[in-house]
């Protein structure tokens, strides 16, 4: 974000110099990519002479293809370095009819290369990006790729220069090509905000065309996962309009008599209704009695004691706009509105009433509304600098001053408001329509992960961002899949006068990061919207004409987060190509005083609405982790974390702005160690927006319910897609699912209340099938497992169960643990996590050391009455007594440089006793890509108060990232003695490789004045450089 004015200014200066600021240039068309334009770490052969494709699915639009461009390796000589390329279209999950070819061109070793063609594509839509070349050996001209995706190659070979109008008979397999074409979507990218996936399904949104706001539900629908709906203007829904749908959606609108007859003689005759803010003439149908009071902008709680409440949060939590009051009359409350945080009032926020053969519910408040201003501020304060920092922001439209309250309550920050209110209106509508058939869904993140960090960075012209996605890259699993979200990526936003040059932003971008472009309007106000436009046009064409290789920034930030109204920033960056903004920035430390979560209400990115409720084709990821807001890491991002994974289920995506002004980042390292620890990607802004487009773009088609089975289609795709359905129906329970004829793997685990049955949404016709469960529940497995040894004395003990259960089954007589000698039962408590379907044994006391123990689960009764058929016991022992320990074994809040090929120390003193060490230890940030990760740790003497004599040397060892190390060692030291342990590594650059440290008292740390390479400690330490510096550095005995 900052590195302050100064800078800002600096760099219109330097644009002004180079003769940068030039008039502004024509905004090209908006394009769009299909494909894999990442650059897969493997190469394939043999690809000369055959036809080799990779399936790649359109989002929402569809358009027409520019070009298409393949990543290869090593090329052969002239004449045999030709290329072609092609689009085909998709019959079946496999290459059919041929819809448009290229000429041919010459390739380029190492590189995109790039040709013109033209195909027609329609949206939701699978396609095959094909491949061929004249090379004349095996090992040339073949494409890059990497694993995880739907390949082919034609069966047979096919001579180069030749393509088949229907591509023949097909060899399949699991290669994602690095092959992407690039299209200009129909209708310019943007779409219709508000329609819906498909433009069907059992749901209609009835919106009305002079409340733009109306239509944002359809927003609310996707984020939830409920892609099957269809909107219609309230002036076009007949009757027989009606009857085509299970449940409507019915957004803020005033009703004529005859319209609201309609509707309630459609509920009494089976019809599930939403009302949101209804017109009072609906009171006696929804079963409330009106009022002319009101209540804004305050408080509601949820009843979490049944659905649709069951599984949300059972805390009061703000809602912005204003609710009509009702009295219950005939209606239940779901939610209850309350004048404060915990004052309630008598009247409902949400209902729902049976009505005849059919159901109606209500929102007394406009939720959309509440969504938006929740997540976009109090429009009143757009434009005032009301907290006294920097230039206006984004939160300043959250910032009470002058005795106002701030517009969210961040008291409950780590609540996500706005996404719980729109998880009770989906849990609502599929509760209501579970009589008439279980709704499917779409799960937020790829492959069932509940969070998601973005990973970004402003790089003010210093110039750390090269060095940053080094240190991602060697923080990445080896081998990992980009294009699967394995590999730790990122977005850094640099000025143009980044040292970083065009080649290496290339191979950045190929490797998947985002270089972006980090719009300055000198911290100032930019004045019209016109002005703004043009410092962008200038400020792109200058970072276009540095970066002519890079594609167009998806994502950006401001500097200095400049956000001078509600909306002109969002539609700027749209009108740029930009659909991934992060100016929403919670700050400054003053306003977060160090709470972790929402101080906007919310963690799914969702798409800005204008100041009159229209929806703009423009994503919002607020920056929720910053490194200049006072925010004690890692503690904010673990309890974020911890609340995405835990019952709470605040599924999260994180944005991060860690500056990339310099490579070495404690900060960094603390989001990445703990989204490794809690299983959760780390990605760039541009895979996020990808991931958007793709999930939001597909859609359930065709659904329909036959007796006691659910047939759907899943149409658009997205890697990592998890669809969803309900594992009970109102005949039973589920029993399978098939995509066509073949059987699908599932896993349940319930979701806010409502158990699931997960599974690949691929593109394809699904049938989910229900009936009476007469399976028992068995016992999945345990942890510890059976037959364990070495656990922990303090280790949870847990059994997971292959189904739902009921939790007064699980109890203290049913799951034990005892003494594996003896039977001793040993004091506990029991607890049933619903939602993974796992009971823990939590015993009152640690576990005796060196003892056996055994687990038993037993009568155990699934949701169906099913009783476990055989008890599931597991046997482990206890560890012994741990290793102790000498020196610093915490982490170190900061992080050293320049520790490699130098010998760096802290001191440690024995007590009474001689000690025996058997391995020395260390913990470090970033590590350097092998062969270059390895280190020593070495034991000298003391000489008044300095290293003197070497002792003794650990074995080298490979460091791993951001985390402990050991290396094995062997020697005694003796008591009330002061020994000094020394660390050295092999990295090779300044920010690779280096030890975690804490402030102590002068002395306690020491570095070599000279450098000494790697794996020569030398006899004597030679002249030590002392200071204050404890590292993580410690011997265990």
């Amino acid at each position: 974000m900052r590195i302050r004015k100064r800078i800002a200014g600096l760099l219109v200066g330097l644009l002004a110099a180079s003769g940068l600021l030039v008039a502004p240039a024509a905004h090209a068309d908006t394009t769009a990519v299909l494909g894999n334009n990442t650059t897969g770490t493997a190469t394939d052969s043999g690809d000369s002479n055959y036809i080799n494709t990779s399936r790649f699915v359109t989002g929402a639009n569809g358009g027409t293809v520019n070009s298409v461009s393949v990543y290869v390796g090593a090329v052969g000589a002239t004449p045999n370095d030709q290329y072609q390329v092609a689009v085909y279209g998709d019959v079946a999950g496999k290459p059919g009819p041929l819809l448009g070819s290229s000429a041919s061109g010459t390739l380029t070793a190492h590189a995109w290369n790039t040709l013109p063609v033209t195909a027609t594509l329609a949206p939701n839509t699978p396609y095959w990006l094909a491949y061929n070349s004249n090379g004349v050996s095996a090992a040339v001209n073949n494409l890059n790729y990497s694993t995880g995706g739907q390949s082919g190659y034609s069966t047979g070979g096919a001579a180069f220069g030749t393509w088949p109008s229907s591509f023949g008979a097909v060899s399949t397999g699991s290669l994602n090509y690095s092959v992407y074409a690039t299209y200009t979507p129909s209708g310019g990218g943007t779409g219709t905000p508000g329609s819906g996936p498909g433009n069907e399904g059992p749901i209609l949104l009835v919106t009305n065309s002079a409340n733009p706001y109306t239509t944002y539900y359809g927003e609310i629908l996707k984020a939830e996962g409920l892609n099957y709906y269809k909107t219609a203007d309230l002036s076009t829904v007949t009757a027989a309009t009606l009857n085509s749908y299970d449940v409507v959606l019915l957004a803020e609108n005033q009703l004529t008599a005859a319209q609201s007859t309609m509707f309630g003689t459609w509920v009494n005759g089976g019809g599930r209704l939403v009302a949101m803010r209804p017109d009072k003439q609906l009171a006696g149908l929804l079963g409330l009695t009106a009022s002319t009071d009101t209540l804004a902008d305050s408080y509601l709680k949820i009843d979490t004691t049944a659905a649709p409440g069951a599984g949300l949060t059972s805390d009061t939590m703000g809602f912005h706009g204003t609710a009509d009051k009702y009295a219950l009359n005939g209606a239940t409350a779901v939610a209850t509105l309350y004048s404060d945080t915990a004052v309630a009032t008598t009247n409902p926020a949400v209902t729902l009433r049976t009505v005849g053969a059919g159901q109606a519910a209500a929102f007394t408040f406009d939720l959309a509304k509440s969504v938006v201003q929740t997540r976009q501020g109090n429009i009143a304060w757009g434009g005032q600098q009301r907290d006294n920092v920097d230039g206006i922001e984004a939160s300043e439209m959250f910032f009470g001053t002058g005795g106002q309250l701030n517009w969210n309550n961040l008291d409950k920050a780590q609540i996500p408001i706005a996404d719980e209110q729109q998880r009770l209106l989906a849990n609502l509508i599929t509760t209501m329509d579970a009589a008439k058939k279980p709704l499917p869904k779409f799960w937020y993140f790829p492959r069932d992960v509940k969070a998601v960090v973005v990973m970004t960075g402003d790089d003010h012209g210093i110039g750390g961002t090269t060095g940053r996605f080094d240190g991602y890259v060697a923080q990445s699993p080896t081998g990992c899949n980009v294009a699967n979200w394995e590999c730790v990526r990122a977005s850094s936003y640099v000025y143009t006068d980044d040292p970083m040059t065009d080649a290496q932003a290339k191979a950045y971008s190929d490797q998947g990061f985002e270089i972006g472009t980090h719009v300055t309007t000198n911290c100032t106000p930019w004045g019209t919207p016109a002005d703004l436009q043009n410092i962008y046009t200038t400020q792109i064409g200058a970072w276009k004409a540095k970066y002519p290789s890079l594609p167009n920034p998806d994502s950006t930030r401001t500097h200095c987060v400049e956000w001078d109204d509600w909306a002109t920033q969002a539609k700027t960056k749209l009108a740029n190509g930009i659909r991934l903004d992060t100016d929403y920035y919670y700050y400054p430390s003053s306003f977060v005083q160090d709470r972790p979560g929402y101080f906007n209400g919310t963690g799914l990115p969702m798409k800005y609405a204008d100041s009159d409720g229209s929806t703009i084709n423009e994503y919002q990821a607020t920056t929720q982790l910053t490194d200049e807001s006072g925010q004690s890491m890692p503690a904010t991002v673990n309890t974020l974390l911890d609340n995405a994974y835990n019952t709470k289920g605040y599924y999260t995506v994180l944005t991060a702005n860690i500056h990339t002004d310099y490579a070495a980042s404690t900060a960094s390292d603390q989001v990445i160690a703990s989204a490794k620890a809690h299983g959760t990607p780390v990605v760039s802004g541009r895979q996020l927006l990808n991931w958007l487009d793709a999930r939001n773009g597909s859609a359930f088609s065709g659904m329909a319910w036959n007796s006691n089975a659910l047939s759907f289609s899943i149409t658009g795709g997205a890697n990592g897609l998890r669809a969803m359905v309900p594992l009970t129906s109102s005949v039973g329970t589920l029993t399978g699912i098939k995509q066509g004829a073949t059987a699908v793997n599932y896993r349940i685990e319930t979701i806010h209340g409502i158990a699931y049955a997960f599974f690949d949404g691929n593109v394809g016709s699904y049938t989910a099938t229900y009936g009476m469960d007469t399976t028992p529940p068995t016992v999945t497995g345990s942890v510890p497992a059976n037959g364990a040894t070495g656990v922990a004395a303090t280790a949870p003990v847990k059994a997971s169960f292959s189904e739902p259960v009921q939790a007064s089954t699980v109890n203290g007589a049913n799951v034990t643990l005892k003494t594996t000698a003896g039977a001793t039962a040993v004091p506990g408590t029991v607890a049933l996590d619903a939602a993974t379907n796992t009971v823990t044994f939590t015993p009152t006391a640690a576990l005796s050391l060196s003892t056996g123990y055994t687990l038993s689960v037993a009568n155990v009764k699934d949701l169906a009455g099913n009783t476990q058929a055989a008890a599931y016991t597991a046997a482990f022992t206890t560890a012994g007594a741990p290793p102790q320990t000498i020196g610093n074994n915490a982490v170190g809040t900061q992080l050293d440089d320049t520790d490699s090929n130098h010998l760096n120390g802290s001191k440690i003193t024995t007590g009474a006793a001689a000690i025996a060490l058997t391995s020395l230890n260390v913990h470090t940030g970033q590590a350097s890509a092998a062969p270059n990760n390895q280190f020593q740790i070495a034991v000298y003497s003391d000489n008044a108060g300095s290293p003197d004599a070497l002792l003794a040397t650990s074995s080298a060892g490979t460091l791993n990232a951001n985390a402990w190390s050991s290396a094995p060692i062997t020697y005694t030291l003796a008591p009330n003695t002061t020994y000094w342990l020394v660390y050295n590594s092999n990295g090779t650059s300044s920010t690779v490789n280096n030890m975690h440290y804490s402030s102590g008292p002068a002395g306690s740390g020491v570095y070599s004045s000279a450098s000494v390479p790697f794996g020569t400690f030398p006899a004597a330490f030679g002249t030590a450089v002392k200071d204050n510096l404890v590292y993580s550095l410690y011997g265990t005995y």
